[in-house]
C-alpha cells in the first residue's frame, strides 16, 4: 500500500541541474506532511570518485535538513566503475549509499560505464560470469559505501506503458527505500540511525572482487521483522 510521489528534476535530455535537484528535495521536505514522504530516493549522481575527505558539499543543507527531520535519504553509490570511491551525493555522510549486486546468474555482462557526448561507449567493464549477490564491476565501492541491493537485471516500466530489464545503482537504491517503507510501516517511531543499523545489521555479507571489501546486501524481510522488535 505504498504510495509514490514522482519529483521531475531532470529535463527532457535527462540532464539534471544543481538548482532543481535542491528545490527538488525542499519540495518533498515541505511536503512530507501532507503528502506523508518518509523515504527520499535519489537515483542521480554524478560521475565523481570521493570518498569521506574530498565529498562534495552543494546540496549538503537539504541533505542534512532531511535528515534532521527523520527522513532517510537513499542514492545510488553511481556506475562509473570505481572501486575506491562512490559518486556524490551518495558519498555525504547522511545519505544511505547503495551498491549493486547481481540479481541472478546472467551470463557474461558487458557493461558500459562511459558514454561520449554522441552516446558512443568509451569505457566499459565486463563480468564474464554472474550470479546472485555477485557484486557489479560497473558498482562503485569503497569503504564509505553502507549497503548492497539487486542492481542488475531489474524488471522496471518504461515509456508508454512497456517493461524492460535493465539496472544499476539507481535501480538498486530503491530497493533499500522500499525497505525502509516496509520497517517505517512495521514501527512508525524508528530513527534514522536505527533504520541503517538495522538494514546492515540484518543483511547478507557480500565480497566486491574488486577491492575484496564485505558489504551488507539488504535482507527486506529480515530487516522489516528486526524493525518490530
Amino acid at each position: 500500500n505504498a504510495k509514490l510521489v514522482a519529483v521531475k528534476v531532470c529535463d527532457g535530455n535527462g540532464s539534471c541541474d544543481a538548482s532543481s535537484i535542491i528545490a527538488g528535495v525542499d519540495w518533498s521536505i515541505d511536503n512530507k506532511d501532507d503528502l506523508g514522504i518518509g523515504v527520499l530516493n535519489m537515483s542521480v549522481s554524478d560521475d565523481g570518485n570521493y570518498d569521506s575527505s574530498n565529498c562534495l558539499t552543494w546540496m549538503n543543507n537539504v541533505i542534512d535538513r532531511a535528515a534532521s527531520l527523520n527522513l532517510s535519504f537513499v542514492a545510488g553509490a553511481g556506475n562509473s566503475g570505481f572501486k575506491n570511491g562512490i559518486s556524490y551525493p551518495a558519498c555525504s555522510s547522511n545519505v544511505i549509499s547503495v551498491g549493486a549486486t547481481y540479481d541472478a546468474n546472467l551470463g557474461r555482462v558487458d557493461y558500459c560505464v562511459t558514454r561520449g557526448s554522441a552516446g558512443e561507449c568509451l569505457n566499459r567493464c565486463v563480468d564474464n560470469t554472474t550470479a546472485p549477490d555477485k557484486v557489479a564491476c560497473f558498482s562503485n565501492c569503497a569503504n564509505d559505501l553502507d549497503l548492497m541491493a539487486p542492481g542488475l537485471e531489474i524488471i522496471s516500466t518504461t515509456l508508454d506503458g512497456k517493461y524492460e530489464g535493465g539496472g544499476g545503482t539507481s535501480s538498486a537504491a530503491p530497493h533499500v527505500s522500499g525497505t525502509i517503507a516496509l520497517m517505517k510501516q512495521a514501527n512508525p517511531a524508528l530513527k534514522y540511525d536505527e533504520i541503517v543499523g538495522i538494514l546492515k545489521a540484518t543483511g547478507k555479507p557480500v565480497i566486491d572482487s574488486g577491492n575484496g571489501l564485505t558489504f551488507p546486501r539488504i535482507d527486506a524481510l529480515a530487516a522489516t521483522f528486526c524493525a518490530l522488535e
